[in-house]
């Protein structure tokens, strides 16, 4: 997955941790247990230096919320950061001088917040499954703007009924176009794809392990970003989608990834790299 922001939770594995460690806390587990379940779900991400530090930032973020961050997770979280490693992962993966100064900053302020206890410990919440209803109906068509100037579009291909979050799954469209994408634009479109995750934002990367720009988002999370999608359409969708349609449930991230993503993908095109996964959009359709 990938990294849109330069503060601690800004990146998948931040957020797909934390939210797994209040799953459980929310449902009574111990804190011990939950320390030693979401270490035992992630071991290839430990396994792995340039994310790694993500899953104990997260960690770390969510016992200092409930006044349980032990010593041995905090000097990891030390260690991380007074030894420059994060930065050096930051540096490998070609960051701008100028996001290596914010990364910096916001690690030196997360290390003094987890160095004071929290003055109450986050409650748990009580578990009431409330239906809710997603955004989007399948087959809708979504169009966005880019940096670039140019209009993106992206596929709703499942709308999650009678569940707990609303899920979409949406996909982005290879649409790159001045003018507003019609109809038939989304009819004969390709699915984008991204490649070379580990090395995601660097140019000169050769094409690795690509795989469509695809992910599931939850309806509460879409109010933020609201103004940067509009709805011009519907096809029909008559395909079935499941959580591990791609391999894995990919959950959660911001709705503004399809734009992120988007772009930082058109702009390694126009630096002459070619995807080579070939999607018709409608391939997905039936």
């Amino acid at each position: 997955m990938g990294t849109w922001g330069t503060s601690i939770s800004a990146n998948d594995t931040f957020a797909a941790v934390y939210d797994r460690f209040f799953d459980y806390y929310n449902n009574n587990w111990e804190i011990d247990l939950i320390i030693e379940q979401l270490i035992k779900e992630n071991q290839e991400t430990l396994e792995i230096e340039w994310d790694a530090d993500n899953f104990w930032f997260a960690l770390a973020q969510a016992l200092w919320e409930c006044k349980a961050l032990d010593i041995d997770t905090y000097n990891k979280i030390k260690e991380i950061i007074d030894t420059g490693h994060d930065l050096k992962v930051w540096k490998e993966l070609d960051a701008s001088e100028r996001d290596l100064v914010k990364r910096k900053k916001v690690l030196d302020k997360f290390l003094k917040q987890i160095s004071a206890p929290k003055s109450k410990a986050k409650a748990r919440k009580k578990i009431i499954i409330k239906i809710v209803e997603p955004i989007f109906e399948k087959g809708d068509c979504l169009i966005f703007k880019m940096e670039n100037g140019n209009y993106g579009g992206a596929i709703v291909y499942e709308a999650e009924k009678e569940g707990e979050y609303g899920y979409n799954f949406i996909a982005v469209t290879g649409i790159n176009r001045k003018g507003k994408p019609s109809l038939s634009d989304f009819e004969t479109a390709n699915i984008l794809t991204i490649w070379d995750k580990e090395n995601y934002g660097k140019i000169e990367t050769k094409l690795d392990d690509e795989e469509p720009i695809a992910y599931w988002f939850k309806a509460e999370h879409y109010k933020a970003f609201a103004d940067k999608f509009e709805k011009i359409a519907g096809l029909g969708v008559n395909k079935k989608f499941d959580h591990l349609f791609l391999g894995s449930f990919r959950v959660w991230i911001p709705w503004d990834v399809l734009i992120v993503f988007a772009q930082q993908t058109f702009e390694r095109i126009r630096n002459g790299q070619t995807p080579k996964l070939k999607i018709l959009a409608s391939a997905w359709r039936v």
